[in-house]
Order: structure tokens, then C-alpha cells, then sequence
């Protein structure tokens, strides 16, 4: 039955590694060690990129979050992507213009 739930939860989300699993049902327990414990230092823009292609937003966002005001060129252009897919594009024009 608890395999069942599981399931369930998973049912119609993008899942391509196990730490979308521990994303989506994280009361289930890590699949393997995850991202959770990258949430203890800023994330790296090679994680936040991956994140981005995947179409995970959300995730991404929180991302963004660890790593405070960002610094690099890179960074800002992914911020400004990041933006943009949130509907946000008069904001990622004010990122991209700041380079």
C-alpha cells in the first residue's frame, strides 16, 4: 500500500534523477544523498542550470535563494532565465541590463 502512495505522488511529474524523487515526496526519505544537503552552502550554477533545463523552477529559485546577491555574469544570465520563464521579463531585462 505504501508503494502505491508513492506512486501516486510521483504519477505525471518530470523525474529524471533521484533528487527529483526527494524533491517531490520527501517525507518518503532520500532516494540517495540529494540536494538536501547541498542546502546547507550556496548552490553551484552548474546544479542551477541542470535545474533550469529540467523545467524545475520552483527548484531553481530556491536555488537562487542560498546563494544571496549574485555576483557573476553567468549567474546573473541564469537569474534573468530563470525570470523570464517565470513570466517575470521586465525583471530579467533589469538583470541583463546590470551586466
Amino acid at each position: 500500500m505504501f508503494d502505491q502512495a508513492i506512486v501516486e505522488l510521483l504519477r505525471d511529474q518530470p523525474i529524471v534523477a533521484p533528487a527529483d524523487v526527494d524533491r517531490l515526496a520527501p517525507e518518503v526519505g532520500p532516494a540517495t544523498v540529494s540536494s538536501r544537503s547541498d542546502k546547507l552552502a550556496p548552490a553551484a550554477l552548474e546544479q542551477i542550470r541542470a535545474t533550469l533545463e529540467k523545467g524545475h523552477f520552483e527548484e531553481a529559485a530556491e536555488l537562487f535563494e542560498s546563494r544571496g546577491d549574485e555576483p557573476t555574469v553567468e549567474g546573473k544570465v541564469l537569474f534573468s532565465r530563470l525570470l523570464s520563464n517565470q513570466g517575470k521579463w521586465r525583471v530579467a531585462l533589469e538583470v541583463l541590463g546590470s551586466i
